[in-house]
């Protein structure tokens, strides 16, 4: 697969450190690391919103108040020992 890249790899992983992103090579056509790319890029942005370097009461910041909520139910549902 590594001779089909369009992109290096190393050449990738660099431009996202330089701009602060986060990197997952995955492939389309074998679906490899779509899932996961997918679960920690959902993951990252929860974790923004949950620390408030993400706003939830700006508009422009294009969360929606009340996924928010859920995932909150969501996360103190998984935490009760109940």
């Amino acid at each position: 697969m590594s001779h089909e890249r369009e992109v290096p790899r190393e050449e990738a992983e660099e431009f996202a450190r330089k701009n602060g992103i986060m990197f997952t090579e995955v492939s389309a056509k074998t679906s490899d690391q779509v899932d996961q790319c997918f679960l920690d890029t959902t993951a990252r942005i929860h974790q923004l919103v949950a620390s408030g370097t993400i706003p939830v009461d700006d508009v422009d910041s294009g969360v929606n108040q009340r996924t928010v909520a859920s995932l909150a139910r969501e996360d103190a549902r998984r935490q009760c020992s109940c």
